[in-house]
């Protein structure tokens, strides 16, 4: 099931914002735990997912938190693990675009609030919030200085946004395995480059500054932090399959993209059988 957002890839041309948005929930109601199921293996040298390193991080700045959100909650996740680290009441609300998702998330965190819609787009309050979070949300995100600029309307005096974002360039390994199916897909489809529409470019750190001064931020910290795993490459695949240019393609190209990856993989299988995987982050801090 190929939607008109790849479509539009396949055909050379650039997608809209909504076409984007559409294939980002056609994405999540096909794959169960499609972010967090793959981040949720990986874990820090200290034996954290990336989900707990958020938590703590929140828990340790703003111990007296009294409401949370999360922008891009999807199944709700960290909201949980926001809750199981504070271990007492909290107001918990989650946003995004999904909605099976959030039902996911209603069934395991019913105390919470999860809101459909898009953060862009979506009345979030004024001074509502001690802690908004966001999982590797913000960076796929169209629109991200309005989706900014209404987190911080929402936090209140002396809280914090705690935004968890990849760190590029991608360790080559799982650089180069990605870039197997991708190629895979630019040698059969002229033109093709995945991209989001909308999207500021925050890989540098002076730009993300510069984004989140402009939309009202100050006290902007960015922490380093790595998370791995070592995958089979059964597992290598399920994680692919979840990464956005891949997983809703039509059967056939699929099938090559695959035979590509397990390829990328098995050149880089250690004795154990399995490849070992390191995916460095950023954890962006701002007041």
């Amino acid at each position: 099931m190929s939607t008109a957002y790849l479509r539009r890839l396949m055909a050379g041309e650039t997608p809209s914002v909504e076409e984007w948005n559409e294939h980002l929930i056609a994405f999540h109601e096909r794959y169960e735990n499609a972010t967090s199921g793959p981040m949720s293996l990986m874990r820090s040298a200290e034996g954290e997912t990336s989900y707990q390193i958020v938590a703590r991080r929140a828990f340790e700045l703003l111990p007296g938190a009294r409401a949370v959100l999360d922008i891009g909650c999807g199944d709700g996740l960290l909201l949980r693990r926001i809750k199981q680290t504070y271990d007492r009441e909290l107001e918990l609300v989650g946003i995004d675009l999904c909605a099976i998702e959030l039902e996911r998330g209603r069934a395991m965190l019913g105390e919470a609030t999860f809101v459909c819609g898009d953060a862009s787009a979506t009345d979030l309050g004024s001074g509502r919030f001690d802690a908004i979070v966001a999982h590797l949300a913000i960076m796929i995100a169209s629109h991200q200085q309005r989706i900014l600029t209404r987190a911080r309307t929402a936090l209140r005096t002396g809280g914090a946004l705690l935004m968890l974002m990849e760190d590029l360039p991608l360790h080559p390994t799982i650089g180069g395995i990605f870039y197997a199916g991708v190629a895979v897909l630019q040698a059969t489809y002229a033109g093709f480059a995945p991209t989001v529409p909308g999207r500021e470019r925050l890989e540098e750190d002076g730009r993300l500054g510069a984004v989140l001064a402009e939309t009202g931020f100050s006290g902007i910290s960015v922490e380093r932090h790595v998370v791995g795993a070592r995958f089979t490459r059964a597992e290598m695949w399920a994680y692919a399959q979840r990464v956005y240019p891949f997983g809703l393609m039509e059967q056939p190209v699929q099938d090559r993209v695959r035979e590509a990856i397990d390829d990328a993989v098995t050149a880089r299988l250690e004795a154990d059988g399995c490849v070992e995987i390191t995916f460095p982050l950023r954890l962006v801090v701002a007041q």
